[in-house]
């Protein structure tokens, strides 16, 4: 095979795997109340931030384990009141409409 050819074909390898580990986002809905943004995708996580019933949430379309990546504007205490503030983590998907 000639060089041409092979970096034609190592391009488009590349160009696959770019398009394959991309995550594709949606817009979620809060339900069943306040919920918790974690850190890491667990329940042991730290907390940093509090979606409020109704809230809208973008997360991503992989569900690992029972959690969302998941980015939006979240309150910095559990009484889901005063500012917000735009933040990324995780939270658990079965909140999530």
């Amino acid at each position: 095979m000639n060089m041409k050819k092979v970096k034609v074909v190592a391009l488009v390898m590349a160009l696959m795997l770019i398009v394959s580990s991309v995550a594709f986002a949606m817009t979620g809905e809060v339900t069943g109340g306040k919920l918790r943004m974690r850190k890491n995708a667990s329940t042991k996580a730290t907390v940093i931030g509090w979606f409020a019933n109704g809230d809208s949430v973008d997360v991503s379309t992989c569900d690992t384990s029972g959690w969302y990546a998941a980015s939006g504007y979240v309150y910095k205490s559990s009484k889901c009141t005063g500012n917000t503030t735009y933040k990324n983590g995780y939270v658990m998907s079965k909140f999530i409409k």
